[in-house]
């Protein structure tokens, strides 16, 4: 590789095997991911074994699809158990909010890379570092611009991301050279005015469209892209948005998407919802609808039996509905099965979850389920009507998901509450 000053720093610390902690940092287009593929294989030829692990499994899918490393999400590195899963030599129950890999049964790698980091919340952090094994080390990638890490508490979210806290306290290094040139630039060169607080300016793979009625906006610019063969139905493109709720929201963009996609068809099934769930947040989908898993489940079945499972964030197409109510979902390295319920064990108790309650529409996604992903395309839109969740943050996170083209819809006053935000208010 031809690297910069800052990357050769960032190599000599990940590959000095006297510092067990290392963060690494900077924004789109500094070359963090190829980092990873070349440390990674430097410290395997020097015959170290080496994990590479994400917060999320469409991270890790990314993580593969641009280095060929199989990654992994993190709570599968740790062995979170499953529900109903025992301790084979007492037989009790496993506790599924603790890793089976800790202090007392570490990880057998002599180094761990992390990439996405800043989106690890503090309990998630803690348990990696106790899952560590004496003279091993860890190396963790992120960008400090993204959005922080969703915490359980207000104490948790007062404090310093752990990201942050490792950049700090272990003498972090901050790559400050973007490498991306031609295709994509003009999202990296308008992603750091953002994080400034300047305006983006118009460029010929970054657009800025300035409307009130947002959502007629996003519906005539994917009619526009899908005139060019960009097909906004697809996983490789995607539109944003800051929240699920309100006229901009996920629930009402996916309702519009999916009926210019799928408009007059028989056919439609209809998701079971949580108890809580609001009537406006029902579903149904069709053979070909672009959808999302909302929740970690190991239990269900793929037709490649290594990757069983479906992961919080992982999107894909549903190619199948059958009589029973199965839905088979075409996630790109494999096809799962999502059956209407499975029985799991957890103590004495057998229980049914309804997997399929998990599974949303995906042609609009919020910028948090976005996070770690990125996609050729995006749309991104925000209004007044959301100023509270519009900040640099949310906006800078949004707008880099684009490897191509990103367009912005927007009100005067959107942007100027997301460029006058410095960060989020959870």
């Amino acid at each position: 590789m031809d690297l910069d000053p800052k990357q050769i720093e960032a190599v000599n610390a990940c590959l000095d095997t006297k510092r067990r902690i290392v963060a690494v940092t900077g924004s789109a287009g500094t070359g963090k991911t190829s980092l990873i593929k070349y440390i990674a294989e430097r410290m395997g030829a020097a015959g170290y074994s080496v994990a590479v692990a994400c917060p999320t499994g469409k991270a890790a899918k990314r993580v593969f699809e641009a280095t060929g490393i199989r990654a992994q999400t993190i709570h599968r590195l740790l062995k979170f158990p499953h529900p109903g899963e025992r301790d084979e030599k007492t037989g009790k129950p496993l506790d599924t909010t603790l890793p089976t890999k800790c202090r007392a049964d570490p990880l057998e790698h002599d180094f761990i890379l992390i990439d996405e980091y800043a989106m690890v919340p503090h309990s998630l952090h803690r348990q990696i570092i106790d899952a560590m094994k004496p003279g091993s080390g860890v190396r963790v990638f992120g960008d400090l611009n993204q959005l922080p890490p969703i915490e359980s508490s207000d104490r948790l979210r007062a404090l310093p991301t752990p990201f942050n806290d490792l950049l700090t306290r272990f003498q972090g290094i901050r790559l400050d050279v973007i490498h991306r040139q031609g295709e994509g630039s003009g999202v990296v060169s308008n992603g750091a005015r953002i994080i400034s607080g300047w305006s983006p300016t118009r460029t010929d793979d970054f657009n800025m469209i300035v409307t009130n009625d947002a959502v007629d906006a996003v519906m005539n610019t994917v009619l526009v892209f899908g005139e060019k063969g960009i097909d906004f139905s697809t996983v490789d493109n995607q539109v944003i948005t800051p929240q699920n709720t309100r006229w901009i929201g996920t629930h009402a963009l996916n309702a519009k998407l999916q009926m210019m996609y799928r408009p007059e068809m028989d056919g439609w099934y209809n998701l079971p919802r949580h108890p809580w769930a609001k009537p406006e947040e029902s579903v149904r989908i069709h053979v070909g609808d672009k959808v999302v898993c909302t929740q970690n489940n190991y239990e269900i079945g793929s037709n490649v039996p290594e990757i069983s499972g479906m992961f919080n964030g992982e999107t894909g197409i549903v190619t199948e509905i059958s009589e029973y109510g199965e839905v088979l979902i075409d996630l790109g390295d494999r096809i799962v099965n999502v059956p209407p319920e499975i029985i799991v064990e957890r103590g004495e108790r057998r229980y049914g979850i309804k997997p399929l309650m998990d599974i949303q529409l995906a042609y609009a996604l919020t910028t948090h389920k976005c996070q770690g992903s990125e996609y050729s395309h995006i749309v991104y839109v925000m209004n007044k009507s959301v100023r509270g969740m519009l900040n640099r943050k949310n906006f800078y996170t949004a707008v880099t998901r684009a490897r191509k083209t990103a367009t912005v819809v927007t009100d005067i006053p959107g942007l100027s509450a997301a460029l006058s935000t410095v960060a989020p208010r959870f």
